[in-house]
């Protein structure tokens, strides 16, 4: 059975791919919709950019550095601070951009819906990693 830790890395990995393909996808004048055909209304929406950056871009760089923190957290206190943090707030963000398409645009990009879902079980595991880690210390 695989360690928890090893289902982030795969996780967090496969949201830099799909992310890296989006951002390929958007050369093209058709979005990248993995099941259906509402991903070019979600991709292209005014909720794609933050900031006025792409929220593509900003999630591939996210993912990116999130997995390298995580391997690099190990026994480094802030590095795992920071990891902590980052993979909490990404998951508030998937929580929002699910509810962004669901209430909002009224249309669901199954790329964007796979990406956010992977992120909320990363957060998802990496607390419980974190409660785990303080009853440890607890004892």
């Amino acid at each position: 059975m695989m360690k928890k830790g090893g289902w982030i890395s795969i996780l967090l990995f496969v949201n830099i791919i799909l992310s890296a393909y989006l951002i390929y996808s958007e050369s093209k004048t058709q979005g990248f919709c993995i099941i259906g055909s509402t991903c070019e209304t979600v991709q292209n929406s005014e909720y794609a950019y933050l900031l006025g950056i792409p929220v593509v871009w900003i999630g591939l760089i996210s993912f990116t550095i999130l997995l390298i923190l995580f391997y690099l957290k190990e026994n480094h206190n802030v590095l795992s601070w920071i990891y902590n943090i980052g993979i909490i707030i990404a998951g508030i963000y998937a929580f929002y951009f699910i509810a962004i398409q669901a209430f909002v645009i009224k249309k669901l990009c199954s790329t964007c819906m796979i990406v956010d879902t992977l992120t909320i079980i990363a957060s998802f595991i990496s607390i419980l990693m974190i409660i785990s880690g303080m009853k440890k210390h607890k004892r």
